[in-house]
């Protein structure tokens, strides 16, 4: 931690117009270089919207960035789909490529 320089507690009266005395001991615990903060204000108050009037009357949230979600989930689902079916074609069409070259081979010779 550093130490204080002897003349901040007059250099901080000076600056923020108090006498040099009351600088030394100031009510937030510091040296005087740091003015005391007042209060936070209080929060405000809240008033809930009757219930028939609530967002989650229904039981659900309604907001308009949900129907994003409808959007999001169709494409994963086709996302799925193609990564679920695509390679089991695939193995499929080298399956039937195969059995036939063997036919094929096996009938010729």
């Amino acid at each position: 931690m550093r130490a204080a320089h002897p003349a901040a507690p007059a250099a901080a009266a000076a600056a923020t117009g108090a006498s040099a005395a009351a600088a030394a001991t100031v009510g937030n615990g510091t040296d005087g270089s740091t003015p005391a903060s007042p209060p936070p204000p209080p929060p405000p108050s809240l008033e809930l919207p009757p219930a028939e009037r609530s967002a989650l009357h229904f039981g659900a949230h309604v907001c308009s960035k949900w129907s994003v979600l409808a959007v999001e989930k169709a494409f994963f689902a086709s996302v799925q789909r193609a990564l679920t079916f695509t390679p089991l074609f695939s193995m499929g069409a080298i399956a039937l490529g195969l059995t036939l070259t063997l036919t094929l081979t096996l009938t010729l010779t």
